[in-house]
């Protein structure tokens, strides 16, 4: 999970954002190349302009020109962080859990 606090909404994030994907033992996967991870609101009524998605390469995805939106006053936006290589399946089987006890989420 990550955190990025005091964003306004409708203001361009001016850093880059570089989101790894990493193994159980938290190592990042620098021969996962090709993949592509994606951000999508989940919390009611928020939303992101700019390139919502990024090729990995070496593990790592960078994001760049992204712009979270929400209601005024909205605290603790959610976004949900997604990768075509996870195997949502697979992470059931191994964790004997719900996926969405290892859902990567985002908070703004």
């Amino acid at each position: 999970k990550i955190s990025l606090t005091n964003m306004a909404s409708g203001i361009k994030y001016d850093s880059t954002l570089t989101l790894s994907v990493v193994d159980y033992d938290q190592q990042i996967m620098v021969l996962e190349t090709g993949s592509t991870i994606k951000i999508a609101p989940i919390t009611s009524g928020a939303s992101l302009t700019g390139t919502d998605y990024a090729k990995v390469n070496k593990g790592n995805a960078s994001f760049s020109n992204l712009v979270f939106i929400h209601d005024a006053g909205t605290k603790n936006v959610m976004y949900k962080l997604t990768c075509n290589s996870i195997d949502n399946n697979l992470l059931k089987a191994i964790f004997s859990k719900n996926t969405d006890d290892y859902a990567n989420t985002a908070k703004v």
